[in-house]
């Protein structure tokens, strides 16, 4: 390492800390006024990271914004003219809430308008399912196999509790029908 790099070196290493310094922007302002920029600031939307005040922001356009609203408290402004000229320059999106009218509808409605329309098609989806006592019949065993399905038929009969009350294994035949599962039904209903 040459002479001449042993001696730049450690300096810029000494000022690096000076450049974090630059975020932090003193203020000529006396409390009050300091306290009208924050409280401007919160009500303020970052239009960058869009779910942050520009008090909470580091984007450049939230330094920009909070220096706005410094110089426009210098000038003498009051905090409504503030907020009016930058939903002027910004649009709505900038107030961190917005206020109710044809343009916001959207975005005030919208949640309420999703959770209706979730709960509509949960409603419907309920009403189309089939009954606890919608079955199946497949008396000549042949679906399975229509399917692709091989093997033996199995027939059973379910509780409303989900709880197998019969099982029969092979075709169903009209005796096997009548003697067993439609006695078992009939008492499960009683």
């Amino acid at each position: 390492m040459t002479r001449l790099a042993r001696i730049v070196l450690p300096a810029l290493f000494a000022l690096l800390p000076l450049t974090a310094a630059a975020d932090a922007v003193p203020t000529d302002m006396d409390p009050a006024s300091a306290a009208r920029a924050v409280k401007l600031a919160e009500k303020l939307r970052c239009l960058v990271c869009q779910n942050q005040t520009i008090l909470d922001s580091n984007a450049e356009l939230a330094v920009d914004l909070r220096r706005q609203i410094r110089e426009q408290i210098a000038a003498g402004r009051t905090d409504d003219e503030i907020s009016t000229y930058m939903v002027n320059r910004y649009g709505d999106f900038v107030l961190y809430q917005p206020p109710v009218k044809a343009t916001t509808l959207l975005l005030w409605g919208g949640p309420a308008l999703l959770f209706f329309a979730g709960f509509f098609v949960l409603i419907r989806n309920l009403r189309r399912r089939p009954g606890a006592e919608a079955s199946l019949f497949d008396g000549d065993g042949r679906l399975g196999i229509d399917f692709g399905v091989y093997g033996v038929p199995e027939t059973f009969v379910i509780d409303k509790q989900g709880v197998i009350r019969f099982k029969h294994i092979g075709p169903l035949t009209p005796r096997v029908l009548h003697d067993q599962i439609e006695p078992l039904i009939k008492s499960l209903q009683a």
